[in-house]
């Protein structure tokens, strides 16, 4: 939404993803919403573990003794 400010240009993966499911043999538009399916299970599971590393990240700079990066 914000890549027109800055000169860029929007863009899908779309033609890649129906050339990646012609080639695996897909017939019908199934294939697309597994896809979208696992799309959205990934970003759900996957998201929250950038908090846990951040998370990890944080308390690693402090475990050893309370000293903090400045």
């Amino acid at each position: 939404m914000v890549a027109p400010f800055f000169g860029g240009i929007t863009a899908t993966a779309a033609i890649a993803r129906s050339a990646a499911n012609v080639r695996a043999g897909a017939t019908s538009p199934i294939s697309a919403v597994i896809h979208a399916i696992l799309v959205i299970l990934a970003l759900l599971v996957l998201a929250p573990l950038t908090l846990l590393a951040a998370a990890f990240r944080d308390g690693g700079a402090t475990a050893d003794g309370g000293m903090e990066y400045e």
